[in-house]
């Protein structure tokens, strides 16, 4: 499992790879934007609900964390984009030995590994000097990117069971530091007795405030 140490360590070889990159010039209003501070930022969350459509299994988190590493270097292309690496993210009640809640009384842990991917889209509408602004940040997740196991019944939620990587977008509002997460399309499989096996789409919604407070400039 990567390691805070391991993404600083991947960040630098990003550093490395776009750098070449800072002499550049998108066509893109926002292009030669860079992120600031940059560098590590931990997305946190009093709130995570992940669900299986028609809420038969609606799994409630208090304490939810995403940490990232916002590449230095500047944004090219258009819309203009950058990476922005991930650990996985986690969802528990506090610590990882409390597990979440469930709608029918029951426990859930939640883990999600490998880690997800991150590319920051700046807003093609807003050109300087409109920041900070509403962005957005395109995440994808790996087979099987989250894997929840619940207690009374005892169910498997499997999100993203299909061997290709599931991309979707959150909202980032540079001006609050805030990543929100409101997809309910996300492909699930369901396995166990008295568990909706039928089931095959669930939602995740949450919104992480990061620390730094990050921005494009």
């Amino acid at each position: 499992m990567l390691t805070v140490a391991a993404l600083a360590s991947l960040a630098w070889g990003g550093v490395w790879a776009h750098a070449g990159s800072r002499a550049q010039s998108g066509s893109s209003a926002d292009a030669g934007d860079a992120f600031a501070p940059g560098g590590f930022s931990l997305g946190t969350s009093p709130s995570a609900v992940w669900d299986t459509s028609g809420n038969a299994i609606v799994v409630t988190c208090t304490h939810n964390l995403l940490p990232t590493f916002w590449l230095w270097g500047l944004l090219t292309g258009t819309p203009a984009t950058h990476p922005v690496l991930m650990l996985p993210p986690s969802s528990d009640n506090g610590t990882p030995l409390m597990p979440c809640h469930t709608n029918l009384g029951g426990t859930a842990t939640v883990r999600c590994y490998p880690a997800w991917t991150g590319q920051f889209v700046d807003n093609p509408a807003a050109a300087e000097p409109a920041e900070p602004n509403i962005d957005s940040i395109k995440l994808t997740m790996p087979h099987a990117g989250c894997v929840i196991h619940t207690s009374g019944p005892t169910c498997i939620i499997t999100y993203n069971p299909a061997a290709s990587p599931y991309t979707f977008a959150g909202t980032y509002n540079d001006n609050a530091g805030t990543l929100a997460i409101n997809i309910s399309t996300l492909p699930i499989s369901v396995v166990g007795t008295g568990c909706p096996t039928t089931v095959a789409t669930g939602s995740l919604h949450v919104t992480y405030t990061f620390n730094p407070k990050e921005h494009d400039t």
